[in-house]
């Protein structure tokens, strides 16, 4: 079968149900009214640009000793995450209730219509709780990216692995 450089998109995922604590915030609300994100895999120029924002480094050498630094955090990485692969969001509002972000028709799929600093703005004025969630729905169609703790698994889940 050939393989198509085309990346799977996922379905609206309601961020309630990626964090359960946002419930409080939405209150009892239908389907039409709660929080969704939708996102797509990522493609090998999304993960070469996730790694260049750990390639600025300062080096200073001060006789024996070198000092490194750099200029990235976790924080910085989820939210190019959410940067590059979500597609679309429903029911997340700016103070004004305009729609946070916007999105424009790409190719295959909806992509951000702003840049990326504009992004960060609206993405840093969420809760931490929204900024998860969206980071989580990102993390369902790339699971590679996703850093959630797997449970272990119980015995008997163990036992019938291999047997087929």
């Amino acid at each position: 079968m050939a393989l198509k450089a085309l990346p799977t998109q996922s379905d609206k995922l309601f961020l309630q149900n990626l964090v359960p604590e946002l419930g409080p915030m939405e209150g009892d609300c239908g389907e039409d009214n709660k929080a969704w994100a939708s996102a797509r895999q990522s493609t090998e120029a999304d993960q070469r640009r996730v790694s260049q924002i750990y390639s600025a480094r300062t080096f200073r050498y001060l006789g024996p000793i070198t000092e490194e630094t750099t200029d990235a955090n976790a924080l910085d990485e989820w939210a190019l995450h959410v940067f590059l692969c979500l597609t679309d969001a429903g029911n997340l509002l700016n103070a004004d209730g305009d729609p946070l972000f916007r999105f424009k028709r790409g190719d295959n799929y909806g992509v951000l219509d702003m840049t990326f600093a504009e992004f960060q703005t609206a993405f840093g004025a969420l809760h931490p709780l929204i900024t998860r969630a969206l980071r989580y729905a990102v993390w369902e169609i790339n699971p590679l990216w996703d850093l959630r703790a797997v449970p272990e698994k119980k015995e008997e889940e163990k036992e019938g692995e291999g047997e087929e």
